[in-house]
């Protein structure tokens, strides 16, 4: 489907410009949040996906946004902890994939220290 024609039927139905994009391919349970969006300049192609942390190469992150004060807060303790740096870009993603490397080493050690 192109955007056009997603806008056309959002213009026929009158579907507020506002609309939450969600996913169901078929193998999930039940409709999915989106929170990536990859963009392929060569192919002319966006890609829509559920956990953004790595993909295919020549596309690009398109939707950075902040982490949440959550996030940066457990990223901290986890780079005090194992002695490592934090992300030097501050978005979702960098912070999202620092927690995601990590956290197992984290665990182990702060159970190991109680």
């Amino acid at each position: 489907m192109t955007f056009k024609e997603l806008e056309d039927i959002m213009i026929k139905n009158n579907i507020p410009k506002n609309v939450k994009l969600m996913s169901d391919s078929g193998w999930e349970c039940c409709a999915t949040d989106m929170n990536g969006v990859f963009y392929r300049k060569k192919k002319n192609e966006i890609v829509f996906t559920q956990e953004p942390r790595h993909y295919r190469a020549g596309y690009i992150c398109l939707n950075i946004k902040p982490p949440s004060d959550d996030q940066i807060k457990f990223a901290t303790a986890i780079a005090e902890t194992l002695g490592l740096n934090l992300p030097k870009e501050e978005n979702y993603y960098e912070y999202q994939d620092f927690i995601w490397k990590n956290e197992r080493d984290y665990r182990f050690i702060k159970k190991k220290s109680i």
